[in-house]
C-alpha cells in the first residue's frame, strides 16, 4: 500500500513539475473561455426553460394543474437558472478584477440575483425538497437503470 502511495505521490509531482513549465494563459483569452462557458450555460438553460414554457402554457388556458413532472422541471430551471447566473458572475468577477468594483461596470446589480435566489423560498431549500421527493419516488419504485435511479441508491447507501 505504501508503494502504491509513493507512486501516486511522484505522479502528482511530475504533474506540477510540467504545470510550473506551462506559460499562463492570457487574461483576454480566459475571460474568453468564461464568456464562452457563461453563453453555453445560458443557452442550455433557455431551451430547458422554454420547454417547460410549452408544456405549461396550454395548461395556464385550460385552468389545469401541472403534473409532477412538469412542476418539478419548474423547479430545477428557478434553481439551475439562479445558481448558474451566480456562478458565472463571480467568474467573470474574478477574470476581470479590480475593474468589477467600479461603480459603471455593471456588475452593481448582482444583489438581484441574490434576491432571486430567496424569492419564493430559498433555492437550497426548494433543491433540497426536490432531492427528498426523487428520493420517495426511488423508494416506492426501486431501480429501474437510469442515472437518475444509481445516484438515488448510491446516496440512499451513503445515509444509510
Amino acid at each position: 500500500m505504501a508503494a502504491a502511495e509513493a507512486a501516486a505521490a511522484d505522479a502528482d509531482d511530475d504533474l506540477l513539475a510540467d504545470r510550473e513549465q506551462c506559460p499562463p494563459i492570457p487574461q483576454a483569452k480566459v475571460v474568453l473561455l468564461v464568456n464562452n462557458f457563461v453563453i453555453n450555460t445560458v443557452e442550455l438553460a433557455n431551451v430547458f426553460a422554454a420547454s417547460c414554457e410549452d408544456r405549461l402554457a396550454p395548461l395556464l388556458k385550460d385552468g389545469a394543474v401541472p403534473d409532477a413532472d412538469l412542476a418539478l422541471a419548474i423547479a430545477t430551471a428557478k434553481v439551475r437558472a439562479v445558481e448558474d447566473s451566480i456562478d458565472a458572475c463571480w467568474r467573470l468577477k474574478q477574470e476581470v478584477g479590480s475593474y468589477a468594483l467600479m461603480g459603471d461596470s455593471g456588475f452593481k446589480h448582482l444583489d438581484f440575483l441574490n434576491c432571486c435566489k430567496f424569492a419564493e423560498g430559498d433555492s437550497r431549500v426548494l433543491a433540497q425538497k426536490m432531492a427528498r421527493d426523487r428520493m420517495r419516488a426511488f423508494a416506492k419504485q426501486g431501480p429501474d437503470g437510469t442515472d437518475e435511479s444509481r445516484l438515488c441508491a448510491e446516496l440512499g447507501k451513503a445515509l444509510a
